[in-house]
């Protein structure tokens, strides 16, 4: 039986972080320098482009490694961690990156300071402390203790510690609140797998749609619509994006939502998106019941919309019944849907003159004529069944390729029939 592939948040609470709190400060006060000079380069016309690399005018472009090596004269003598040095000089690189992605190369130019790298908080990328979970105590390495040296940091209790593993090194985030009454934590992404309540017997799928009368559309033709709350609460969302991002991109002097501005604003954002989450709740809950009263394989649609259209639940629905089936051992696929709404689920035929409008499909090769979105939700359960034959561990693939999936994990079943044949 094929096991359900799960990702949740260890997390260690109550660090006493006396032993690196010098380390600590010392590392930020490296990327505040980092953070100085990426900036003065870019100022300066020598830098024209952060991602995972550093682009130069003169076209020379550096991974996180060269990178770290040009500016090694910013480096304390005593900073000996090579790699945790990559770790610092990677931190620095994201937050440009992704303060330009988000706002644009112009618009960093108008700051007056570097991006700013707060105290409160910092990531380990790669895996480099360990746990004794015995004694209750996190051993961090430090860019400034030795090859095989640690700082002992000792934590009052764990959160999902069974999912920890004693036998290896691990990354995360270690946080620093500035609120004395709050408990310094380090949070550990851990991979782990369950087995599912039951072997399906059929699959189930659904097509999730912007359009309230089409929202939920289920392979058999059930049709789920959005109740008036959760109407009313992307309505409010939509309302409230308007208002964070009318002026977004203007020059800071010229926007009419200063940051004192914006902060209330975004609270109620973040309270209507609370309303809106436990509404879909109560829907993800009707599905995932329906999967296990029936023995299903739930196959998830996995819509996705950019900031500027919004939510309309999507990305609370995904997200929840993902969680609830991993909860409830229900085997899930978050199904990649690409081609999902021009493939005929009658013949297979894939043209974007498929579907004729929002409501209506008409295969163009075999003339097949049926409701657009229970087309959709067919070809969700298609790809579902495909990746189910190929032995592909359930859980979410939103960012995979189903054909890909197919060959990979068909040729893996190839390869232990072989061995076994053998």
């Amino acid at each position: 039986m094929m096991r359900i592939k799960v990702k949740r948040n260890a997390k260690l609470i109550g660090l006493d972080t006396r032993e690196i709190d010098e380390d600590h400060k010392r590392t930020i006060q490296l990327c505040r320098r980092v953070s100085k000079y990426i900036r003065k380069e870019i100022v300066d016309g020598n830098i024209v482009e952060i991602n995972k690399r550093v682009i130069y005018k003169d076209g020379t472009s550096l991974d996180n490694t060269a990178f770290k090596n040009k500016v090694s004269h910013l480096f304390d003598d005593d900073a000996h961690s090579e790699s945790l040095r990559r770790n610092s000089v990677i931190y620095v690189m994201e937050r440009y990156a992704g303060y330009i992605s988000r706002n644009g190369l112009d618009r960093f130019l108008k700051i007056k300071s570097p991006i700013s790298i707060k105290d409160t908080s910092f990531y380990f990328k790669d895996n480099f402390n360990k746990i004794d979970k015995e004694n209750k105590i996190l051993y961090v390495k430090t860019m400034f203790t030795g090859d095989r040296e640690y700082r002992k940091v000792p934590y009052k209790y764990v959160l999902k510690g069974d999912k920890i593993s004693e036998d290896k090194k691990h990354g995360g985030n270690l946080t620093f609140p500035r609120k004395k009454n709050k408990a310094k934590t380090y949070v550990i992404a851990v991979d782990y797998e369950r087995e599912p309540a039951y072997e399906p017997e059929k699959l189930i799928g659904f097509d999730l749609n912007k359009d309230k009368k089409s929202w939920i559309v289920l392979d058999d033709g059930q049709r789920i619509t959005p109740n008036q709350q959760i109407q009313d609460s992307t309505e409010n969302i939509r309302v409230l994006n308007t208002t964070l991002d009318k002026d977004k991109k203007a020059p800071i002097d010229k926007r009419s939502l200063r940051s004192k501005d914006r902060r209330p604003i975004r609270l109620k954002w973040k309270k209507a998106h609370s309303k809106l989450k436990a509404e879909i709740s109560k829907v993800a809950e009707t599905v995932v019941n329906k999967a296990r009263d029936e023995k299903a394989l739930l196959c998830i649609d996995s819509v996705t919309t950019g900031q500027k259209n919004g939510t309309f639940g999507q990305d609370h629905l995904i997200e929840t019944l993902q969680v609830m089936c991993e909860n409830q051992g229900v085997p899930f696929y978050v199904v990649p849907c690409k081609n999902t709404s021009r493939r005929c689920s009658s013949c297979g035929y894939i043209a974007k003159g498929n579907r004729v409008n929002t409501d209506e499909f008409h295969c163009e090769d075999c003339g097949h004529k049926c409701d657009a979105q229970n087309n959709g939700a067919k070809n969700i359960v298609f790809q579902g069944q495909r990746m189910y034959n190929a032995g592909v561990p359930y859980g979410n693939y939103r960012r995979r390729a189903v054909d890909t999936l197919v060959k990979e994990y068909s040729q893996q079943e190839s390869s232990v029939d072989t061995s076994e044949a053998s």
